[in-house]
């Protein structure tokens, strides 16, 4: 951190989550100059009446050439928030997938970081009313009293002028009202309020006598206080929810609060599931053990690896013995996957190795979570990240090891909205810049991929057998032009598939068909104009689903 001199003129780039490749220059309060840091946020004028929150991206003693920069409002963190290697890394996306860098920001950033809000207008009680005014500033100064602060937005509107900013000034030059900046913070901690019994009266004593006086006058409270003794012990402590739901009534317990027998504390509660339960991870198999040995060989030429694998081969097991020793190592591990939809088959088997190692982060997150869940990896806690590709953009403390699953998977591709970037070739960027291992598996690698590991430019590790001696499916694929030719074609199925079908009822097995189709209409078209409804952050067209009755 450098230290800056209190009378100092400081100017600070401010980037915002704006599609702006530029930053924004602003001039630091000489109170705040030993504040400032890269990678903490500021609340800045933007604009006409708008206050944001943005990042310092740089700090310099020079002011701009064409414009007298405006003044920073204040600093919002104690804390940097951001790395000095995510601005990084967001330079490097934005040149290399041409976009602009504000768009990255506004995707690293969780929506609960990204404030906004605007400037009030609010009467200065010390004003002269003897002041000469413009019958525009009467008007305004009028509306004032009569509210006790309006918006700019607001005061133009009711003032039908347009141009309302010069009387503003001139107001606020005046003496007259004084500027209020609001801005929103959208994440809030989530308070949980918690019972205990008071120690006063956790003795035999003072239980017996309360016992007999609330038997006399108050069967409900006496039925809490037992139920809470009976459930978490004279000396233990519970959320208040979940005592109510004990069939308790919230009058009851509010009442031996007000008496002083049970005492509540608000404490803030993480929104994230930590599970302490651990299982020993198994040993792994000769042709695992194989792969894992020249992964290994290839981490210690710090080059990529591909773990080229068929399909119920493993490749989850040798992932958890590398991330177990990057956690014994202090290290944290990102392990992306494609979807949503897997995680959750995922983390229910890594949660029994790693229990509360491992955070998820993923964009179906709340706002809340997913603040929660920044600012747990920020502190380094989490040391095993499971997320889809929104999850290279969280701030790691000391990366490790990088795994991509199923790297092969196009949803590794953001398309909409922008900004447009492949996961798996960022976080090729990162652990290269990071130092730490990338591992990506496939029983289907990309092309490219393939033709990395076969080329030595990454190592290459192969599995050819399922675990535990699993036999491969057999998969018979039946041309149905030519079943038709053959007349071997019943209704829409052919003769080879309705033959397996009535082999596996005979043999009282089930049957699964899956059909490539989503939704009951795939695309709904207007029959005059062609005319077809699409989405409103691309242009995917929406799918018709009847359960529902909707579009999506």
């Amino acid at each position: 951190m450098d230290n800056f001199d209190p009378r100092q003129t400081l100017f600070i780039e401010v980037l915002l989550p704006l599609n702006l490749s530029n930053t924004f220059t602003y001039r630091v309060p000489y109170e705040l100059n030993e504040e400032v840091i890269v990678g903490k946020r500021v609340s800045v004028p933007f604009g006409k009446s708008k206050v944001m929150a943005g990042l310092i991206f740089s700090i310099q003693e020079t002011p701009p050439k064409d414009y007298q920069a405006r003044y920073i409002f204040d600093i919002l963190d104690n804390e940097t928030i951001v790395h000095p290697f995510q601005l990084e890394l967001w330079v490097w996306m934005a040149s290399y997938y041409m976009t602009s860098l504000g768009l990255v920001y506004n995707a690293a950033m969780p929506a609960g970081l990204k404030l906004e809000g605007e400037s009030k207008l609010i009467l200065n009680p010390d004003y002269e009313p003897s002041l000469e005014l413009d019958p525009n500033e009467f008007i305004l100064l009028e509306t004032l009293k009569a509210n006790k602060e309006i918006s700019i937005a607001q005061a133009s509107s009711l003032l039908k002028l347009k141009q309302i900013h010069k009387y503003i000034h001139s107001l606020y030059l005046k003496g007259c009202i004084l500027l209020k900046e609001d801005i929103n913070e959208v994440y809030k901690p989530k308070v949980v309020n918690y019972i205990t019994i008071n120690p006063d009266v956790q003795n035999d004593k003072q239980l017996n006598v309360l016992f007999d006086e609330l038997e006399k006058r108050a069967k409900k409270q006496l039925q809490a206080l037992m139920t809470f003794i009976a459930k978490y012990s004279i000396t233990g402590e519970a959320e208040k929810t979940e005592l109510a739901k004990h069939d308790l009534t919230n009058s009851a317990i509010n009442a031996l609060i007000d008496k002083g027998v049970f005492v509540q504390e608000s404490r803030t509660k993480s929104r994230l599931n930590y599970s302490e339960n651990r299982e020993a991870i198994e040993a792994l198999e000769t042709e695992q053990e194989e792969a894992y040995h020249q992964i290994q060989l290839a981490f210690l030429d710090q080059k990529p690896a591909l773990l080229f694998g068929v399909t119920g081969s493993g490749k989850t097991h040798i992932y958890s013995k590398l991330i177990q020793e990057n956690i014994e190592q202090g290290k944290q591990v990102l392990y992306l996957l494609p979807e949503i939809a897997l995680t959750s088959q995922l983390i229910d088997r890594l949660q029994k190795y790693f229990g509360e190692h491992l955070v998820v982060s993923h964009s179906k997150f709340s706002n809340n979570e997913r603040v929660e869940v920044y600012k747990a990896i920020h502190s380094g806690k989490p040391q095993l990240i499971v997320g889809t590709r929104s999850a290279i953009f969280q701030p790691f403390q000391n990366l490790g090891l990088i795994i991509v699953d199923e790297e092969h998977e196009s949803s590794f591709k953001q398309n909409e909205p922008a900004p447009r970037f492949n996961a798996r070739d960022t976080a090729l960027y990162i652990a290269s810049k990071k130092g730490a291992n990338i591992l990506l598996g496939s029983a289907t690698p990309a092309v490219e991929s393939y033709y990395n590991a076969t080329h030595g430019k990454y190592a290459l590790a192969q599995l050819t057998k399922r675990y535990d001696g699993a036999i491969m499916p057999h998969i018979e694929i039946v041309d149905m032009q030519e079943q038709k030719k053959q007349k071997r074609i019943r209704g829409i199925f052919s003769d080879t598939l309705l033959d397996a079908i009535a082999e596996a009822k005979k043999n009282n097995k089930q049957v699964i068909l899956f059909q490539n189709k989503k939704g009951y209409v795939p695309v709904l078209e207007c029959n005059v104009c062609a005319w077809t409804p699409k989405c409103q952050n691309c242009d995917i067209s929406l799918t018709f689903y009847k359960y529902q009755e909707n579009l999506r």
